[in-house]
């Protein structure tokens, strides 16, 4: 959040710049590094007979994120400065709250060789 408010200190918009550009560097590759796993993932859980319906929910679910993330935001950052900041802190206690009523996977199952 410091970064943020960072440039309106005097001399400090290069601190700044700097801290965005090692943010961004380190989103990449947290992303570049989680993309494979979680879709490893997501084959090594699946029923061998399921693995297609289950791929296509995988792909489906990051594309509806992808395409109404942008509206759903913009609209909300129409509304008010701080509404779509409120939305994400909603989303992020309904799932920590939700997270335990998840089934945890049988941990003696064997994995699908594939």
């Amino acid at each position: 959040m410091w970064a943020f408010a960072l440039p309106a200190l005097p001399g400090a918009a290069s601190t700044a710049w700097a801290a965005l550009v090692v943010a961004i560097v380190l989103f990449s590759l947290a992303e570049i590094l989680l993309g494979p796993a979680l879709s490893e993932l997501s084959v090594s859980l699946t029923p061998q007979a399921a693995g297609g319906f289950t791929q296509g929910l995988y792909q489906f679910s990051w594309a509806v994120g992808m395409v109404a993330a942008p509206a759903l935001f913009t609209a909300l950052l129409e509304a008010g400065p701080l509404l779509p900041w409120g939305v994400e802190a909603a989303a992020c206690l309904i799932a920590v709250l939700a997270a335990p009523a998840l089934k945890a996977p049988n941990r003696h199952r064997r994995r699908n060789p594939r």
